[in-house]
């Protein structure tokens, strides 16, 4: 499990009094605790994929404010948390097979335009692997093309 992996890294790096490394483990593991705490049960991989989507989304977010509030310090800390975070996400899919899956729907679909639909029909396709930004966009250009 994810859980098992972090708690691992966690105390290999407090040997090695990374702290920085340390800070963000930490952090995830509470937030996946916080989690099975609110569900009453252990979360899966599949649920602790999704927990980590929302937290680099999260960090995203902040990047852009404080780029806005000029503050490079804290830019470079939560692109740091964001390269920690994603060692423990699946590889994402690449454009292409994002592109192939939004034309089998279309395909499958038979006219149906409606991008919300299609978007989530790739996401549920896709399995979490393809960020929601990059698939709106990706339909958003098939359906201006057809």
């Amino acid at each position: 499990m994810i859980k098992d992996d972090i708690l691992k890294l966690i105390h290999k790096y407090l040997k090695e009094h990374n702290k920085e490394r340390v800070g963000c483990l930490r952090y995830l593991l509470s937030q996946i605790k916080y989690k099975e705490i609110d569900l009453k049960k252990d979360i899966t991989d599949e649920e602790t994929y999704e927990l980590l989507r929302k937290e680099v989304k999260k960090r995203r977010e902040a990047i852009e404010l404080f780029q806005k509030g000029n503050r490079p310090d804290l830019v470079l800390a939560n692109l740091s948390e964001i390269k920690i975070i994603e060692e423990f996400l699946p590889p994402a899919l690449p454009e292409e097979e994002i592109i192939k899956i939004i034309d089998d729907i279309l395909a499958k679909s038979e006219g149906e335009s409606h991008p919300g639909k299609i978007i989530g029909m790739v996401m549920s396709l896709s399995k979490g692997r393809a960020e929601g930004g990059i698939i709106a966009k990706l339909v958003q250009q098939k359906l201006n093309k057809s």
